[in-house]
């Protein structure tokens, strides 16, 4: 699934590096419609597969990563970023409210059934 995500011209990773290895990661491609299967929704970013080496949790690279996913999106001319987060990740969460993203109501399951809840921040709003 990752290769045939990676392949697309459309999608961009950031990779954090401490001296040849990789601790964080974050994907950042055109929203869709249909859960990401449909047409693609103008101006709008969705972000995913945001990770961090858990061993390096704690150290800012979360942040990082998701400033530098902003202003990529930003640059490439997205308005809205959106991306999902596990109802019960609330270290993601806080991440993700002190970068300027907000709940947007829409809630779902994941692959595994788990509720998965879509946050979401428009690039012309400073974070709070």
């Amino acid at each position: 699934m990752l290769r045939e995500r990676f392949a697309l011209g459309d999608v961009w990773v950031l990779v954090a590096d401490d001296d040849g290895v990789v601790v964080g990661v974050a994907q950042g491609a055109p929203a869709r419609e249909d859960g990401g299967t449909g047409p693609v929704l103008p101006g709008r970013c969705h972000l995913s597969m945001v990770f961090v080496a858990p061993d390096r949790w704690g150290e800012g690279i979360g942040s990082v990563l998701v400033d530098a996913a902003v202003a990529l999106a930003a640059g490439l001319g997205y308005d809205t970023v959106q991306l999902y987060t596990h109802e019960d990740n609330d270290r993601a969460q806080r991440l993700y409210a002190g970068k300027g993203f907000l709940r947007d109501g829409d809630v779902r399951a994941d692959a595994w059934g788990d509720p998965v809840g879509r946050w979401a921040r428009r690039l012309a709003d400073p974070p709070l």
